[in-house]
């Protein structure tokens, strides 16, 4: 039974991260297409996964009862933007 759980909790913790990162591409995706990128820059964006997670730290304690549980999803995707915008500037 205590296997079945933990992996249950495991299956969880990577959809909801998969669903998080998803979450912050489909914005810069719906930025990107407002703005007109060019077709080799949406090509480049295209092959970015959301399944990653080097971006998040597992260890460590974290207390979520004194959040208001909204996250600012729109200062990540400006973070992002300013980090892809350095990658594909290098690209070319």
């Amino acid at each position: 039974m205590d296997n079945r759980i933990s992996a249950h909790a495991t299956r969880l913790v990577a959809n909801s991260i998969i669903a998080y990162n998803a979450i912050i591409l489909n914005t810069i995706y719906e930025k990107m297409v407002a703005e007109k990128a060019s077709p080799e820059i949406m090509e480049i964006f295209s092959r970015i996964s959301p399944i990653a997670w080097t971006h998040i730290a597992f260890t460590g304690r974290y207390n979520f009862k004194k959040n208001d549980l909204n996250m600012n999803i729109e200062s990540l995707v400006e973070i992002l933007e300013k980090q892809l915008k350095k990658h594909f500037t290098k690209a070319d």
